[in-house]
């Protein structure tokens, strides 16, 4: 994987005259960058979950007096997909016309969907919709804009929820 990004890096830099197949390359290159997040996050929800059971512990031990302060909860991690991202934005910028262009947008939409930027997610599932309507991700596009808009949210009101549930329809 690290190596993969490592050839793929240098491939890229060591060439700006145009390569055949660069959306291909960079395609892979947020593979890479998606994997690599992947063993990243793992590890950051492995210290998490320690920090937990320590602050489980303090917790108990603050409810039995032994404390004087009541510890405070980690926050669980999020993950970050801006490398993969930027990637697919590179592709979506120099790349318009290809074939993985609307790959690239799909991908995008998902990422940020997953890091919790739901609004952001929308657009980008929209934007896919409108300007590539035969793309074969418009159904899923479609899917996630519909669980998004089904799902009421905390705090909405009712008529926020009817709209939202309109838009879905």
């Amino acid at each position: 994987q690290q190596r993969g990004i490592e050839v793929s890096k240098d491939f890229l830099e060591k060439s700006r005259i145009d390569i055949e197949n660069q959306d291909q390359i960079l395609i892979r290159l947020a593979e890479y960058y998606i994997e690599e997040e992947a063993d990243i996050y793992a590890t950051r929800v492995e210290a998490y979950n320690e920090a937990y059971d320590m602050y489980e512990k303090r917790l108990q031990e603050y409810q039995e007096g032994k404390l004087a302060t009541e510890p405070v909860a980690p926050s669980f991690p999020r993950r970050n997909y801006e490398k993969p991202i930027s990637i697919y934005d590179v592709i979506l910028t120099n790349f318009p016309e290809s074939d993985l262009a609307d790959d690239a947008l799909y991908n995008k939409a998902y990422l940020l969907d997953d890091m919790g930027e739901e609004t952001a997610s929308q657009e980008v599932y929209e934007e896919l919709i409108d300007k590539y309507p035969e793309s074969d991700y418009v159904p899923e596009a479609y899917m996630h804009l519909a669980e998004f808009y089904f799902q009421p949210k905390l705090g909405q009101s009712r008529e926020e929820t009817i709209r939202n549930l309109t838009k879905a329809a």
